[in-house]
């Protein structure tokens, strides 16, 4: 009823006729059971007579004088005089004659890589409109293969599984199973848990059993210990001696959703192509930047190419801080549930979450191209919400936080970066062109 009496624009009729049990109805009940202070009781024992209806219609009328009117309706042989019906007018058919704008419409990371996922993997679905990802691999991936790079000391610990130049400390997750199901649990845990928790492990365990119950194959306790080794791992050159849980709650955004406009949105100028985000990155990136040969992979012909309207996503952490010998920065932060260690054989190790395969699986799934998305959308905020802002001085970089292979404190470092952490700082041009890029302008 609520619903009713409320969209309508120009005008609401409403009927009364009185019915066995129509003391029960949302209407009977607003109008003989409304206490003092507004609130609506529960129906009246007996119908209502027709006079009860028609003084609580009058008093309705009467509070809102020349904007509320109460006839009563009668079959027109009853009434005096009937006005004779007016004759019928000649109908005709509508002619529609607006063009619709097909390429227009709400595009995310998602929905511009679907066709390219489904050609590597047939069960990666369309974007969900629900709290469900799709950003993840449905299932285990096979790094296999993978050149390895050069590597850090072997990690000292006392649980360790075998791996290429040595043994490595063991995936604390390698227990649990991949998919979509997953991803979105552990998304929904570290969402909601204080990082900076004293008894963080605690904290983890607590949210885990809230979610209960798990997703088939999928260890609670052992989500939470895998998390809480996660949470406490370093994070990288960009964040020396840092790690989560030196994030405070006053200094994070989470699930942060974003609606931006592409080419003027309502009212578009042109469109944004991968082709001209591939064409900045190339004007931008040294050879030196790892991702530098992304901008060639963009060029698949599987990647929508044109997007008209808008680009939406939701950027799972952004968090201020401030880094060594620097002053306060703001960094981007993704959550992945991939896995890359072997299908079958030998368990999943750090080894498998080193940079070099980090950075294969970042472009194998166009997560950089989602990155570059989520920069522009956090450059957009700071610059509407923070004076002074300046992507040089305020823009710290992207994490991609690949959460099977954060180990710990003493996780085992690569050429200086540790395993599961994919960091990248990309120059502050790049990020203003790519806004600007986003805005239409092609120059």
């Amino acid at each position: 009823m609520y619903v009713g009496l409320t969209r309508a624009r120009h005008q609401v009729v409403v009927w009364w006729g009185r019915a066995q049990g129509s003391q029960h109805s949302p209407l009977g009940r607003v109008l003989l059971c409304r206490r003092p202070d507004g609130t609506v009781g529960d129906a009246r024992p007996g119908e209502p007579a027709d006079s009860q209806i028609l003084a609580a219609l009058e008093g309705v009328a009467g509070r809102a004088p020349g904007l509320v009117a109460v006839e009563e309706a009668a079959p027109a042989s009853l009434q005096p005089n009937p006005t004779p019906p007016p004759s019928p007018a000649e109908l005709s058919t509508a002619r529609f004659t607006r063009s619709l704008d097909s390429t227009w419409r709400r595009a995310s990371y998602s929905s511009i890589t679907m066709a390219a996922h489904l050609a590597a993997d047939p069960v990666v679905a369309s974007e969900p409109e629900g709290h469900t990802l799709d950003d993840e691999p449905p299932g285990p991936a096979d790094g296999r293969g993978v050149d390895g790079g050069s590597f850090g000391a072997a990690f000292p610990g006392n649980v360790a599984g075998p791996g290429p130049g040595g043994h490595w400390p063991l995936s604390p997750l390698r227990l649990i199973p991949g998919g979509r199901a997953v991803g979105t649990l552990v998304h929904r845990m570290l969402q909601g848990v204080d990082f900076s928790a004293t008894d963080v492990r605690t904290v983890l365990s607590d949210a885990a059993t809230s979610f209960a119950p798990a997703p088939a194959g999928v260890d609670l306790q052992i989500l939470a210990e895998g998390l809480a080794a996660a949470v406490t791992s370093p994070l990288g050159p960009l964040l020396p001696g840092c790690t989560l849980r030196a994030v405070s709650r006053r200094d994070r955004l989470d699930e942060m959703s974003f609606e931006l406009p592409l080419a003027g949105g309502d009212r578009p100028s042109g469109a944004l192509t991968t082709n001209g985000i591939a064409r900045v990155l190339r004007e931008h990136l040294p050879a030196t930047d790892p991702l530098s040969a992304y901008p060639g992979e963009l060029e698949d012909p599987l990647l929508a190419a044109r997007l008209r309207g808008y680009m939406t996503g939701s950027l799972d952490l952004v968090f201020r801080c401030r880094p060594e010998g620097a002053g306060e920065k703001w960094f981007l932060v993704d959550y992945k549930t991939n896995r890359l260690g072997p299908a079958t054989g030998s368990p999943e190790t750090a080894w498998h979450y080193r940079p070099v395969a980090l950075a294969r699986e970042m472009r194998r799934r166009h997560y950089p191209l989602q990155a570059l998305i989520y920069l522009v959308a956090l450059h957009r905020y700071l610059s509407w919400r923070l004076p002074g802002y300046t992507p040089a001085s305020h823009l710290g970089g992207v994490l991609y936080l690949f959460v099977r292979g954060m180990v710990g404190p003493e996780a085992p470092l690569f050429d200086g970066h540790p395993s599961g952490v994919f960091s990248w700082s990309p120059p502050p041009g790049l990020v203003v062109a790519l806004s600007a890029l986003f805005d239409g302008d092609r120059s």
